[in-house]
């Protein structure tokens, strides 16, 4: 959370107000943000600063990287923080948002979490399976103008993705901004591709 100093603080607030969207995509690092407790304070340091929490990635194997790779043990802290954070941030909304009547909550998933069944990637389909049905049983238990989506980005052009990848960050922040935006007649307890409603 040392990242979101002042002198970013007052970067954001200039991006924000020249009518940007500032969203806040984290690496989960070992020894550095490897817990719930580090990732909650970066996540609340940086929604502080005006920047939006939407996104956490699993360090890419690169060369001059391997000391920040995550052991097995420590993925399935990940997994359980990569789901149940997502549970708690659902959750600990929830309550004021169907009090207040109106909010709108986007889990960032992939289609390898709606993918007919298949080999490889298995910790990560498993994962984004779950944060999808978490997105469609929440919808349910919402009142008033509340929705609560998933969004896909589709195939994007970062470190993870790789430079062949059609779609690029901006594309994909545009698909959570659509997301967030949605009308009140709009979808809910939906997986999104492309700011359309997709099967899961």
């Amino acid at each position: 959370a040392q990242e979101f100093d002042a002198e970013v603080a007052g970067s954001l607030a200039r991006l924000r107000d020249a009518g940007s969207w500032v969203l806040n995509q984290a690496v989960l690092l070992a020894g550095v943000n490897d817990d719930a407790d580090a990732l909650a304070d970066l996540m609340e340091t940086g929604f502080e600063a005006g920047a939006l929490p939407y996104y956490l990635h699993l360090l890419d194997r690169g060369h001059g990287s391997a000391h920040f790779e995550v052991d097995e043990a420590t993925i399935r802290r990940a997994f359980e923080v990569h789901f149940l954070g997502a549970w708690r941030l659902v959750h600990g909304l929830l309550p004021g948002l169907n009090e207040r009547g109106f909010g709108r909550v986007v889990n960032l998933t992939s289609g390898y979490g709606a993918a007919p069944p298949g080999p490889g990637m298995t910790a990560y389909r498993v994962a984004k399976n779950a944060v999808n049905a978490l997105t469609r049983i929440a919808a349910h238990e919402t009142r008033g103008d509340v929705k609560i989506n998933a969004v896909d980005p589709g195939w994007v052009a970062t470190d993870m993705g790789g430079p062949k990848a059609p779609r690029t960050p901006d594309d994909a922040a545009r698909d959570v901004a659509h997301a967030v935006l949605v009308a009140a007649d709009g979808p809910t307890g939906m997986l999104l591709r492309y700011q359309k409603p997709v099967d899961w």
